[in-house]
């Protein structure tokens, strides 16, 4: 089989741009490089970084063709499906959200959460593989609060923050509480279903 890549390369004239820092504790520095970085990832590619001979920067950005994202994603056996708790509280919304999830044979939603406490609840009855939360819960930003919490007592279960608020708002500070990626609502729905699955 052959490995086609589509390479993105570019030259960065200005200062050195840092790399960024999987922890999450360290998520603050290089910002901007993270999320490059995690929607490199959404299409199976990866992000380098490092200054060329002449200390300039490079960035390369490397994603495989469409072809064998797909032969990959076929290739794969499909026995256990991912189970998802989707924690929103805009009822036409989930339907819709589920509906999509639902369609795809590797994924299902298990079960819906409207706030913060009753997510907990499901997340230690139900025990997902991922929990997608929104930002806004019953008119306030309590999605933050729950990644702390999801962090902070169920450390090992992934989440994706899935919101209508930009990244430039509320990106970074989801994923210093956690969060493994942040999709606004708008995407397109292979957008979300990518996401899911990364």
């Amino acid at each position: 089989q052959i490995d086609i890549k589509i390479a993105l390369v570019v030259k960065d004239h200005g200062g050195a741009f840092p790399e960024p820092l999987d922890d999450r504790k360290s998520a603050h520095r290089g910002t901007g490089v993270h999320i490059m970085r995690y929607r490199a990832s959404l299409m199976s590619g990866s992000l380098k970084i490092k200054p060329d001979a002449d200390g300039e920067t490079v960035d390369t950005c490397l994603i495989p063709s469409a072809t064998n994202r797909h032969k990959s994603r076929g290739g794969q056996a499909m026995s256990n499906k991912t189970r998802i708790l989707v924690v929103d509280d805009h009822p036409i919304f989930y339907q819709g959200l589920k509906q999509l999830i639902n369609q795809e044979a590797d994924l299902t939603v298990c079960d819906q959460a409207l706030n913060v406490a009753h997510a907990l609840e499901k997340i230690e009855a139900l025990k997902p593989d991922l929990v997608i939360v929104d930002i806004s819960l019953e008119e306030s930003h309590d999605g933050l609060e729950l990644l702390d919490k999801i962090w902070e007592r169920h450390g090992s279960t992934l989440c994706l923050v899935l919101s209508m608020h930009t990244e430039s708002q509320y990106a970074l500070r989801a994923l210093r509480a956690g969060a493994r990626g942040y999709v606004m609502k708008h995407e397109a729905a292979l957008t979300v279903i990518i996401a899911i699955r990364r």
